[in-house]
């Protein structure tokens, strides 16, 4: 269902279809169908805010292929340069509903299996900080710490991390120095023009790729005693952070839209049919 919200008015399903095809070439031509009919009656989709989907790829494709015109990849790069540059407008900017992102990390194994419920609560904590920021050098260099101690065994060696990150979810601001976070850095080895896939390719995968890379090069953790056992050690988090979600920083974040977007339109439109 395509569900607008007018200010605070209650939700209005402008479109609704049903398929059994959940790809992005079908989900697109329901939306061009769409955008066709409404700029026909003198709608301007300019002037929309943004647009919140679930966390599918194919949504994700069709609302840029049909309302920026753009492929995903495109749309990244186009966020990468706003980011860096403030140069490159987005016309309409996607956002991944938040309590989706923050479900899905909920439910993972590795936080589900974690006995002490303070550890869960600052990780889940540190995902909705991510979510809420709208300063990409902010999000990097905290993004920084929680990769270190996600991925150090030794509680003693990432301690100022584990302070920081206790800090800021607790609602302090970050006070270190940033400069060794710098984003308007030239990704190596980063070709936008050719054919890529989306998330190993993505300016955004790169950038955290080599940040976790340089991580991984400081640690020294080869004999770590019981008693010096970092709670926080989750080599997999990290890894799936890396690689499945840090790709869609933009989408997730508010880097781009300025604040946190919830597809509870939606869902509360879903509530009232018969």
């Amino acid at each position: 269902a395509l569900v607008a919200k007018p200010g605070t008015t209650k939700s209005i399903a402008v479109a609704e279809m049903i398929t059994t095809l959940h790809t992005a070439p079908s989900i697109a031509q329901f939306l061009e169908q769409f955008k066709y009919s409404m700029e026909k009656e003198g709608v301007d989709f300019r002037k929309m805010k943004s647009v919140v989907v679930d966390h599918s790829f194919a949504l994700m494709h069709a609302v840029s292929k049909t309302f920026n015109e753009t492929s995903l990849n495109d749309y990244l790069d186009k966020c990468w340069t706003t980011i860096q540059t403030n140069k490159s407008r987005i016309i309409l900017p996607i956002s991944l509903c938040c309590a989706h992102i923050i479900l899905i990390f909920i439910k993972k194994s590795y936080i589900k299996n974690i006995h002490s419920s303070a550890v869960r609560k600052v990780l889940i904590s540190s995902t909705g900080y991510i979510i809420n920021s709208n300063d990409f050098e902010n999000i990097s260099f905290f993004i920084k710490h929680s990769l270190k101690i996600l991925l150090c065994q030794s509680k003693d060696t990432c301690s100022s991390s584990i302070q920081l990150i206790h800090n800021v979810v607790n609602g302090m601001n970050i006070t270190e120095d940033q400069n060794s976070c710098n984003i308007c850095v030239e990704l190596k080895n980063f070709d936008k023009n050719k054919k890529r896939k989306l998330l190993k390719e993505s300016p955004f995968y790169v950038f955290f790729a080599e940040m976790k890379l340089n991580i991984m090069e400081e640690i020294h953790d080869d004999s770590v005693s019981p008693l010096d056992i970092n709670p926080f050690y989750l080599p997999k988090m990290a890894d799936e952070l890396v690689d499945k979600y840090l790709p869609l920083l933009p989408l997730w974040s508010a880097i781009i839209t300025g604040e946190r977007k919830s597809n509870a339109a939606v869902e509360s439109w879903f509530r009232t049919i018969p």
